[in-house]
């Protein structure tokens, strides 16, 4: 992976950035930014930070630069949290900001943009093995029939547990995302009530599913690039 990475997620309506970055990249960080990163006691949670928010900046420089054609350094860009933890983007220009997901792992931080009106949530996690119960804690019964049979392997193309193991977790922890940002009284969603099929594979390492949670319904995508896999979710745009 580069250092900065745009990634294509075919037909969902938002930019990708991922980024592994390095103490170079502080200068894209606002003065408030850079106070809060030079309060981090540990190396690796601060390049965390920095990655996810070099790559918000760069998905949101890209969004401005596709749908409004302008240009803006991304040090003028400053990347916030509400209340309930959601980010979003502040600039100092008189347009509406995109919805932004974030995530992180192993020093590599991933971020998506999208308009107002797609409502996203994106992760990323690493391909590893794990704790031969490890699927219990997100997964039902009949979803551990569903996704751990040969026909499913099949369908995506390869056959270890860990990988499929990674690509749900990884679906359902944006899934949430996606339901936070949209209804912010959901302060807590339980994986097991979140249903996850498969949908058709459309590219050599990009990947469909669509899901439900009580009223919300919608789809997503996974891509595995070398070890991880990042997961993109949307809600369907004619709910409330």
């Amino acid at each position: 992976m580069n250092d900065i990475s745009q990634l294509q997620f075919k037909d969902l309506g938002i930019i990708c950035y991922a980024c592994k970055a390095t103490e170079e990249k502080i200068k894209w960080l606002t003065t408030e930014e850079s106070v809060s990163w030079q309060s981090m006691k540990h190396r690796r949670k601060r390049m965390e930070w920095l990655s996810s928010r070099v790559a918000a900046k760069a998905a949101a420089v890209n969004w401005l630069e596709k749908y409004y054609e302008l240009p803006l350094r991304p040090e003028l860009i400053t990347i916030f949290n509400t209340k309930y933890g959601i980010p979003y983007v502040k600039w100092p220009l008189q347009i509406s900001t995109p919805n932004l997901s974030m995530s992180h792992t192993d020093n590599i931080g991933v971020a998506t943009v999208s308009c107002n009106y797609i409502v996203h949530g994106c992760d990323i996690e690493k391909i590893k093995d794990r704790h031969s119960a490890f699927s219990n804690y997100f997964l039902t019964s009949d979803e551990s029939v569903l996704w751990f049979n040969n026909n499913i392997k099949i369908h995506y193309g390869f056959v270890e547990r860990k990988t499929i193991e990674t690509m749900l977790w990884s679906a359902k922890e944006s899934i949430i995302k996606a339901i936070i940002s949209k209804d912010t009284s959901k302060k807590f969603i339980n994986m097991f009530h979140i249903t996850l099929n498969p949908s058709t594979k459309n590219d050599k390492n990009l990947y469909d599913f669509i899901f439900s949670y009580e009223n919300h319904k919608g789809k997503g995508k996974w891509i595995i690039i070398n070890e991880y896999v990042i997961s993109v979710s949307i809600l369907n745009s004619n709910q409330k």
